[in-house]
């Protein structure tokens, strides 16, 4: 059997996170083809006809503007911020393809929660701010690990211009841009966080192929910006680069290399 890198088809770095839990697992061949089947799901989100909702509240929702109406708006692991746009409300969710990572970017490198709702919302109610940068993200990681949730799942967020009605926006605080790294709390986190969103929204842990796919991605793949750059979430420039090592961590999809040995038995090394 050869020799391959599980993920080497995606440029994924040998994650230095990764390298200290390296493992030897003895597993049969069965396990084997289970174990690359569900990092490798194409599941997507689907919403029951009986739980669809029609909103008449978009600035311009036309004929078919369809949202999403779910059990668990507001996750338990994340403290709840709101943000709020005034009338009329910005609209809802699409169909739920997965989540975008971006990071904040901002002068305070130990940004809480709670200073960006109130930042957000206050770009949000100056009227001297142009619609384009009345942003904000679903979720926040601070340093610490603590989870802010500024927007419910089923309600937009405009972290990414028009495809952010199709994506979860998440957000650690960071200073990429001035080459910061995140904390051990926030990865750690954060990993829980998608696995959250995995079980609610049911898309696949797996990296975004780009635009309109399913699974987890990074601001790059999606817009010019330098959001999540420096080595943290995406290496390179927008279009041509690839991911980070964090984003692997963060994903805690193994990106070592595996080994495969003929027998009773079959050998995984990651």
């Amino acid at each position: 059997m050869p020799t391959k890198s599980a993920f080497s088809a995606l440029g994924a770095p040998m994650s230095p996170a990764w390298a200290c839990r390296s493992l030897t697992a003895m597993v049969r061949p069965c396990q084997l083809s289970s174990k690359v089947a569900i990092s490798g799901s194409k599941s997507r989100h689907r919403v029951d006809a009986s739980k669809r909702v029609i909103h008449s509240h978009h600035p311009d929702p036309g004929p078919s503007e369809e949202g999403l109406r779910m059990s668990t708006p507001w996750l338990s692991i994340a403290t709840k911020v709101e943000v709020k746009y005034p009338p009329p409300e910005q609209g809802p969710m699409k169909e739920i393809l997965g989540a975008v990572l971006h990071t904040t970017n901002t002068a305070d490198p130990m940004l809480t929660i709670e200073k960006l709702q109130t930042d957000w919302q206050a770009q949000i109610d100056d009227p001297q701010v142009v619609p384009s940068k009345k942003v904000c993200a679903h979720f926040m990681v601070e340093k610490g690990g603590r989870i802010g949730q500024f927007r419910t799942l089923d309600i937009v967020a405009w972290h990414l211009g028009n495809p952010s009605r199709q994506y979860i926006g998440i957000e650690p605080a960071c200073q990429a841009h001035l080459g910061d790294d995140l904390a051990q709390a926030q990865i750690d986190t954060s990993a829980k966080l998608l696995r959250a969103l995995r079980s609610e929204l049911g898309f696949p842990l797996q990296p975004l192929q780009g635009p309109s796919s399913s699974g987890v991605g990074v601001h790059q793949q999606l817009g010019w910006t330098g959001c999540g750059g420096r080595g943290v979430f995406w290496l390179g420039d927008h279009g041509s680069g690839r991911f980070g090592i964090r984003f692997w961590d963060v994903l805690q999809v193994p990106t070592g290399r595996w080994e495969v040995r003929p027998g009773k038995w079959t050998w995984l090394h990651l």
